[in-house]
């Protein structure tokens, strides 16, 4: 141990031994209890998601928004649960699926006079959207391209896509207030 009386090296500092002692850091909850509690987390959401959704008659949008909430809340510390990436790839999503199923219904015929392939070419090109604008921005969030899609394939674009992000901003806001929360308590 270095003498009191010389200085500590460059960039090191001695403790004041009149400081009190650091306060320990909240306990780590056993894996079993870890586990309960993120699926607890994520079904809430699931079941407030499918009431936001149900009233649009099209729950096609809850797949992403389930799996949304499970990478924010099971997978706490991933990047794409982040609430930038979560609402960035979202709109993403929706800005993509919004072309696209703008494209379908300026077609002749409009909506349902196109055969399956021209809706799967658009739900391709939504996806691929999607894809393009979330590695551009940097803003990677899988279920978001899940997303695309179902707006392409919803009978109301506009509304689903706008439930979607009003739903995404909110696990936003929800994984911000449980950040800290999840920092101390969770591996």
């Amino acid at each position: 141990m270095a003498d009191p009386v010389t200085p500590p090296p460059a960039g090191e500092q001695r403790p004041d031994p009149a400081a009190p002692p650091p306060s320990p850091a909240p306990a780590k909850y056993p894996r079993p209890l870890q586990a309960l509690l993120q699926s607890l987390l994520v079904a809430v959401y699931v079941l407030f998601t499918f009431f936001a959704v149900y009233r649009l008659g099209s729950l096609l949008a809850t797949a992403s928004l389930a799996a949304s909430a499970f990478i924010a809340f099971g997978v706490p510390h991933a990047q794409a649960g982040r609430p930038k990436y979560l609402v960035g790839g979202y709109v993403c999503g929706a800005a993509g699926g919004l072309a696209c199923a703008l494209a379908l219904h300026l077609l002749p015929g409009g909506a349902a006079g196109q055969g399956g392939y021209v809706v799967i070419l658009l739900c391709a090109a939504a996806v691929f959207l999607t894809s393009f604008g979330m590695v551009f921005f940097k803003l990677q969030h899988p279920p978001a391209a899940a997303l695309a899609a179902t707006v392409v394939l919803s009978p109301s674009p506009l509304p689903e896509a706008l439930t979607a992000l009003a739903c995404i901003v909110l696990l936003g806001l929800a994984k911000l207030l449980l950040a800290r929360w999840f920092a101390k308590r969770f591996d």
